[in-house]
């Protein structure tokens, strides 16, 4: 057993004699090591921060609650108080435009569109209701 540690020991000194450094390149290279190291920890934790910070957006972006009254801020600034309200409760009326439609109902289910002398004509489905534009302003609908 002695002469087993004691070739353990022999091999080892060998093989580190071999890599040989100086105590000045190894100290050296451990300062690198370390700063490096706590460069990458510091990095690690700024992540975990924004990783957290960009969790909470993302919880509050889902809330129903939230995109309603984002969505409210912008129609309202987008068509002024009157408008902008009629929009977000979903009202229809004649001379609305086409975009108000979208923002008041989304995107429609399909959309057929016929250039004639005295404009473009346009019909906007919605599953069963059809709402008609002529040059872009709504004049009729149909459920």
């Amino acid at each position: 057993m002695k002469y087993f540690f004691l070739l353990i020991f022999a091999s080892s000194l060998l093989f580190a004699q071999s890599g040989k450094i100086s105590v000045q390149d190894y100290k050296a290279e451990l300062k690198l090591l370390t700063q490096k190291r706590n460069i990458l920890v510091s990095q690690k934790e700024e992540l975990k921060k924004q990783i957290g910070e960009l969790t909470k957006e993302l919880i509050q972006l889902n809330d129903p609650n939230f995109r309603r009254e984002i969505c409210r801020e912008y129609f309202l600034k987008k068509y002024g108080r009157k408008i902008g309200q009629r929009i977000l409760n979903g009202q229809v009326w004649k001379g609305m435009t086409e975009e108000m439609l979208r923002d008041s109902y989304g995107e429609p289910d399909k959309i057929t569109r016929n250039k004639e002398k005295w404009g473009t004509f346009s019909q906007w489905y919605y599953g069963k209701q059809i709402f008609f534009f002529k040059n872009g302003k709504l004049f009729e609908w149909e459920k």
